[in-house]
């Protein structure tokens, strides 16, 4: 009997399955009077459905403390103590990265990163660096930070080349980068050292005795692709001499300079100066897809204030550069306290064009060692055009801090600054502006 109740329950979920709703209520009902054996077969109930994970609150922000493929393929060194996040204006809390890359999750649009800094050198510096850098931003003006502060790079590529066709008595240099201009050997030969990236090369002339912003000729030789090329030759029976073409420039009380270069696969070359009428420039034959001409208009004052005026052309033409809005600044205080924490007072305002941020930097050295405080803060995290006073943040309580990221007692050189830019990136016919005040605080 048991096996045919079975049976028949079976058939019962069966016919169940194909009656409306009504029918099935009834038949079950049926079905069910007088039921007493307890080994009847009873459907289980259908299973929850599975709930689809809670969304992740908040906005996800993205870190970098260095270029982790860079460091793969060319080597150098990483010196990051700790990477902080704080979220509005709550606490600090260290963040834990991998391969360079920290992430965490803010509830505010407005937050912070810090990076701090172990000592490490840069570059060819007898010195050690170490500090702290802090970036003040929102989520609607970026989610993605970057600052290269504690990372040293490495220059693995060997580059030989040779120099031919001088003529005169002018001197020679070949330029490879933004700073680095070698004077051949005797035996008309250089080398240096690079990372793997594609590098413009360019000859320059000039008088014996005259300062590097004075070039007479220019040439330029093939671009180096370091990854596939270890030589070049600078051949200067093909020099030029620079053209010169017609400047406005807006006037200032004080010292104006000019200077213009060829911005090149993101370094300056053949910077020189030029006058309040004009700049000097490589023939427009010289430039490869992609080159740029910057002009630029260092404006100083007796007060230590300076702005500087940048315009960038796809070709040499006559340019016109203006100047923005000054910025009130005062020197930094530092309260009393187990660490020399400044605090920066400015007003943000006066900007005009669209990108624009605020730096302010204390700094002191000794023979061997360089340490800084830095802060960005970005025109969105400030909440408009207002008196600004920023203390800086005391991180020493948390992991990662070391000593060496504190300021020196004694004097602090300091900068306050407003950088605007028409643009993210730079492009033919941009404007960047930037104006600040610098100097020294002894206590």
């Amino acid at each position: 009997m048991k096996l045919i109740a079975r049976d028949h329950s079976r058939r019962l979920l069966s016919l169940l399955s194909v009656l409306s709703v009504p029918t099935a209520l009834a038949v079950l009902a049926v079905g069910c009077v007088g039921a007493s054996d307890p080994t009847e077969l009873v459907p289980d109930p259908p299973a929850d459905p599975l709930a689809d994970p809670p969304a992740a609150a908040g906005t996800e922000i993205v870190f970098t403390a260095y270029p982790a493929d860079v460091l793969a393929r060319d080597g150098g060194s990483t010196d990051v103590g700790f990477v902080a996040v704080q979220d509005g204006d709550g606490p600090w809390q260290v963040v834990t990265g991998q391969n360079g890359v920290y992430k965490a999750r803010v509830q505010n649009k407005r937050y912070g990163v810090a990076v701090g800094c172990k000592g490490h050198r840069q570059g060819n510096s007898p010195s050690t660096y170490s500090g702290v850098d802090v970036m003040l931003t929102t989520t609607d003006e970026s989610t993605a930070l970057n600052s290269y502060s504690c990372y040293t790079p490495a220059a693995p590529k060997v580059v030989t080349g040779s120099v031919t066709g001088e003529t005169g008595t002018d001197l020679a240099e070949v330029q490879v980068s933004s700073f680095e201009r070698l004077q051949p050997a005797e035996t008309r030969t250089f080398s240096f050292h690079a990372p793997t990236r594609r590098l413009s090369v360019f000859g320059i002339t000039r008088p014996v005795g005259s300062s590097s912003s004075s070039p007479s000729r220019v040439v330029r030789a093939p671009d180096v692709d370091t990854a596939v090329t270890s030589s070049v030759n600078v051949d200067f029976s093909q020099s030029m001499e620079l053209a010169t073409q017609p400047l406005t420039l807006a006037t200032r009380p004080g010292t104006v300079t000019v200077s213009s270069g060829v911005y090149s696969n993101n370094d300056l070359y053949v910077q020189a100066r030029g006058t309040a009428t004009s700049y000097r420039v490589v023939p427009a034959s010289m430039l490869n897809a992609g080159d740029l001409i910057r002009v630029s208009a260092t404006h100083t004052t007796d007060d230590l204030g300076w702005e500087i005026s940048n315009l960038f052309l796809a070709q040499p033409a006559p340019a016109s550069i203006g100047f923005g809005q000054p910025l009130t600044a005062a020197a930094p205080s530092f309260p009393a306290g187990a660490q020399r924490l400044p605090v920066f007072s400015f007003t943000a305002g006066g900007a005009t064009l669209a990108n624009v941020s605020y730096d302010a930097v204390a700094s002191t050295s000794t023979e061997t060692q360089e340490r800084s405080l830095h802060v960005s803060l970005s025109r969105g995290w400030l909440g408009g055009d207002r008196a600004v006073s920023y203390s800086f943040p005391d991180l020493s309580g948390i992991a990662g801090w070391q000593d060496s990221m504190a300021l020196h007692p004694g004097e602090v050189s300091w900068t306050v600054a407003r950088g605007e830019r028409s643009a993210r990136v730079v492009v033919a016919g941009s404007t960047s502006y930037s104006v600040g005040r610098t100097g020294v605080v002894i206590n």
